[in-house]
């Protein structure tokens, strides 16, 4: 493990640690046990991140995300209801309350929707960014505003 390694992973815990805490009530946090259950795991090819951005999504009942891609790797969890998830060329999976999940670099993300008509869907999401690296590309013009609370850059 070199040190660059150990920096991400203890950057990414810090993070995520952050990002969570910014989203779940106090009560909640008090009344989760701990748990040592791996959520996700991934592998991608060594980078040199300068950036690592976060924040947590906010999609109303039945919100379509637009088709995207990603220039870097994002990892992030799903805080509240069921996103319906589908990368280009794998099958679609709904992601539920409590779900890690992974937007590789490269290939089209078809569906990041939320999957009830009726419920909120919340999830937390970071990026492994290069120098002038974007978060997120969309194949068009978005007709809608995705409520994106951004959090400070790392």
């Amino acid at each position: 493990m070199t040190l660059n390694t150990l920096k991400l992973g203890t950057l990414s815990f810090l993070t995520g640690a952050i990002l969570l805490s910014s989203v779940l009530p106090v009560s909640a946090v008090q009344k989760t046990k701990p748990s040592s259950e791996q959520l996700l795991g991934v592998a991608f090819e060594p980078r040199a991140v300068t950036t690592m951005q976060g924040g947590d999504f906010h999609f109303t009942p039945g919100q379509v995300a637009p088709i995207h891609t990603h220039a870097a790797p994002a990892i992030g969890y799903i805080a509240k209801g069921q996103i319906l998830y589908q990368v280009e060329g794998r099958r679609p999976v709904i992601l539920s309350e409590g779900d890690a999940f992974y937007e590789p670099a490269g290939p089209r993300i078809l569906r990041f929707d939320n999957a009830s008509a009726t419920e909120e869907a919340i999830f937390i999401d970071y990026s492994f960014q290069r120098t002038d690296e974007p978060f997120i590309i969309f194949e068009a013009p978005l007709t809608e505003k995705i409520d994106r609370r951004a959090l400070p850059d790392v």
